[in-house]
């Protein structure tokens, strides 16, 4: 029989009932019990190593195999957060001014956390879960903007907050935004930097798509004879090899096998899932920082597709620099320089 669970004294709670949204109640009461039994054994068994005790078996048969991400999502559970600790990292904590959170896969924004200033507290979530890749096919993108208000509001529980993100986790931030103001939080602004409106490319004609990977297709190429006319590449590189590739005629040379990068996979599920994900209109200010690396043009929109998609106030800001370099130290600060009043 299940022994009855004592009542805690009147004003005390356990951390995960003060905050419930950050943690799954099933697992926790289940390494509660584990706990509980471990302690018990420990003051009533026999010298010995627990691991050998018979009484403490049921725990690693009871743990089993983790559920699937489509068994957890049909019993309603969010995207899990697990060790939120080791994916915060934050400067400038005595800051007085509004917060700003950035949403990443690789930190990346140290320069405009210190371009930003002191007195701009500055948070910094990496997304990805630290102990390897999970299965999280089965979520949609919104499931994934609430597991990020959910490492957001750990790291701070309470607005406002300016949240941000580079590429996709630009629109990873645009939808947290969503969901924050949905339940009475105050965010202030959202920052994208180089990101793709939800909807903006998928939407197109099929003519249209076409016609757009042609042109950038073609922009790759003329950055090929850019390095061809500073020496970097030779004519055999520019031409011969890839005409003989596409005709069949050459196999398609073995590079050096790249490593694939902590938490690609992880970028892997928001682009997917991204390519479905159509909001409706968000009626919080954006700011999107554009840089000179998107090409421009009627398939190429000003405004990266996002102006439908805002309700209150945008702004674009053109920054001098490559869509990989807008965090260096000069392009940082140009950002900065438009957020440091806020």
């Amino acid at each position: 029989p299940t022994r009855p669970r004592p009542a805690r004294a009147a004003g005390w709670l356990l951390s995960w009932e003060a905050e419930s949204a950050l943690s799954e109640p099933a697992t926790v009461e289940a390494l509660l019990e584990a706990w509980r039994l471990c302690l018990e054994t420990l003051a009533t068994a026999a010298d010995g190593p627990l691991a050998a005790n018979a009484a403490l078996a049921g725990i690693a048969a009871r743990s089993g195999t983790p559920p699937s991400a489509r068994q957890v999502l049909a019993r309603g559970e969010p995207i899990p957060v697990c060790g939120p600790e080791r994916q915060v990292m934050r400067f400038h904590e005595n800051g007085t001014r509004t917060p700003m959170v950035v949403l990443n896969n690789r930190s990346v924004y140290f320069q405009l956390a210190r371009q930003l200033g002191e007195q701009r507290p500055f948070i910094d979530i990496l997304m990805y879960h630290q102990d390897g890749r999970i299965d999280l096919d089965a979520y949609s993108f919104e499931d994934f903007g609430a597991y990020a208000v959910r490492l957001i509001r750990w790291a701070q529980p309470r607005g406002p907050y300016i949240l941000g993100g580079h590429c996709v986790y630009g629109v990873l931030a645009f939808e947290a935004a969503r969901q924050l103001t949905a339940i009475g939080e105050n965010v202030p602004l959202v920052a994208l930097f180089d990101s793709w409106g939800p909807g903006y490319r998928e939407t197109m004609s099929r003519w249209d798509r076409a016609l757009r990977r042609q042109q950038l297709r073609l922009d790759r190429y003329r950055k090929r004879i850019e390095r061809f006319r500073k020496g970097e590449v030779g004519f055999d590189e520019l031409v011969r090899k890839p005409v003989l590739y596409h005709l069949g005629l050459l196999p398609k040379e073995a590079g050096p096998t790249q490593q694939a990068l902590a938490g690609e996979w992880f970028d892997d599920y928001l682009y997917a899932k991204v390519a479905q994900y159509r909001p409706t209109p968000y009626a919080g200010d954006v700011v999107l920082f554009r840089s000179k690396e998107p090409l421009r043009g009627r398939l190429f929109d000003e405004h990266m597709g996002w102006k439908r998609l805002v309700a209150g106030s945008f702004a674009k800001v053109d920054v001098n620099s490559g869509h990989f370099d807008m965090f260096r130290e000069r392009p940082a600060a140009e950002i900065a320089t438009v957020l440091r009043p806020l």
